[in-house]
């Protein structure tokens, strides 16, 4: 039987089984195979995670230009960083794939630990604080930006010399991600004007 004709039976925190019997290994694997797939399956959620999940924002989808992106990013971030450009946000975004996991992992339930990628292990140990709103992935009430706009919230954060504390201080009003404080330390440390201050 294609895969494109099974539909999902059940769903175990990560593996899949598709009528047959068979597994489908880990959800990441799985997922990338359904992602390129122009069929609808039928989905029958069994674990007590999954069907607690509110699914609301599953099909909601968001392009450039959405003013609801652009007021919870606002909402969110001290006026240091105001100056990012909901574009230049929404292009990196959708470059991050790490990030489209970790979205869609909120959405449906993690996997267990052995079937996650090393990149997303560190959303993994902190998966219980993380939610969405608007599409956008928060930590503890802090957004967290994709890859690409890291480098961009550290330069704005810079701006000034603040020195090492007052930038990872002001990092942190707004913004999380796994390994932040190294990087941040990093731009000072790379900095000329702050190393001889």
């Amino acid at each position: 039987m294609c895969m494109d004709e099974r539909i999902v039976e059940g769903w175990d925190s990560g593996a899949v089984e598709f009528e047959g019997g068979r597994e489908a290994g880990c959800l990441t694997e799985w997922n990338k195979s359904f992602m390129k797939l122009p069929v609808v399956f039928e989905l029958d959620y069994t674990t007590e995670l999954a069907t607690s999940i509110d699914d609301s924002n599953v099909r909601q989808q968001y392009e450039y230009g959405d003013s609801d992106i652009v007021s919870v990013v606002s909402e969110f971030v001290s006026e240091e960083f105001k100056a990012i450009e909901e574009k230049d946000w929404f292009d990196k975004d959708q470059e991050d794939l790490t990030l489209q996991d970790v979205r869609q992992y909120l959405r449906v339930g993690w996997p267990r630990k052995e079937c996650i990628m090393e990149e997303v292990m560190p959303f993994f140990k902190v998966r219980d604080d993380l939610e969405i709103e608007n599409e956008l992935v928060f930590k503890g009430g802090k957004c967290v930006p994709p890859v690409g706009m890291q480098t961009v919230i550290l330069k704005l954060a810079h701006e000034g010399h603040p020195g090492m504390s007052s930038m990872k201080r002001l990092i942190r009003t707004s913004f999380w991600w796994p390994g932040m404080d190294k990087m941040a330390e990093r731009t000072v440390r790379e900095c000329g004007v702050c190393v001889s201050a």
